[in-house]
Order: C-alpha cells, then structure tokens, then sequence
C-alpha cells in the first residue's frame, strides 16, 4: 500500500512523465484491485496507520470505510442496467420548469439564441438550432488529459420535454 501511495503522490506533484514505468503500473493495478475486492466484501481495506496517514495528506477519510459497504442503489435513487458492454447505474431525474440551475432558471434556455454556437463551432447546423429539440451530453472524466488513462466515469444526457428537463 505504502509503494502505491508514494507514486500516486509522486503522479500527483508530477516529478516526472516516467514516474510509472509498466513494471510499476501494474504492481499499481493490482494494489488498487486488491482494495477494491476488499471495499466490495465490506471490509476496510486500510489499516489505523494507513487511515490517518492518508487523511493527513487529504486524500481520503476513515469514515468512508466504517462498517458495511453500501450499494449506491441505497445512497442515491436509480437503479442497475444491463447493457451489452456491462452494467450501469442510470439516475432520471425531472427537474421542472422554474428549476433554477446556479442563478439560472432552464427555462430561459430555450429563449438563447442559437448563433453564438455556430459562430464558436464554424457549424452551420447550429446556426438555427431548437434547443427543445436538442439532446444535451455532458462528462465528468479522471482528468483532462486526451491521451490514454483519461476515462469517463459519468455520463449525462438531458432533453426538453413537456415544459421540464430530463
């Protein structure tokens, strides 16, 4: 635990792009598979040490690995789909008409005009977009980077429909 704790700090202050060689991305791998199969089994995979060493270094708390592992159907509502490339966990939520997102009601969405897209994007399809008609899709991925390692692990699609946002 010790050796891949010191790496990824290393990754994090980005000594160098070599800091993994791929004798050490794989002990890496099998370290961090280990703790998975351990979480998954509910138990803790760290010891009193590790859990304060850890915490000094802001990288996780002991609280997440108190008592039994929970399903995330329990923590958030959802459910698990099957899909030909594995399982997913898939969130709908209908936010209503007046729903304000940061200082901004969805509603006013559909009043913008379409022409700063194809202005910013050289698109002429976007120039008279209906943004009703539009599937929006966003991300959240492990990082920024465009090469290998960066991963999506969220995906979102929403739509108008019916004076809400789904």
């Amino acid at each position: 635990m010790s050796n891949t704790l010191e790496r990824l700090r290393a990754l994090k202050k980005k000594k160098s792009p070599d800091v993994l060689n791929s004798t050490d991305r794989k002990s890496t791998l099998e370290n961090l598979r280990s703790l998975i199969k351990k979480v998954e089994s509910g138990s803790s995979p760290l010891s009193e040490s590790k859990s304060e060493d850890l915490n000094q270094n802001g990288l996780l708390t002991e609280v997440m690995f108190e008592g039994p592992g929970q399903s995330i159907e329990d923590l958030i509502p959802g459910e698990i789909c099957t899909t030909p490339l594995g399982k997913c966990f898939k969130v709908r939520t209908i936010y209503p008409w007046h729903h304000f997102q940061g200082n901004i009601s969805i509603n006013t969405v559909l009043d913008q005009d379409s022409s700063c897209l194809y202005q910013a994007c050289t698109d002429k399809a976007l120039k008279h977009l209906d943004f009703s008609q539009a599937i929006f899709f966003d991300t959240e991925t492990t990082g920024l980077d465009t090469g290998a390692g960066t991963y999506i692990f969220l995906a979102g699609f929403g739509y108008f429909k019916d004076r809400s946002f789904i």
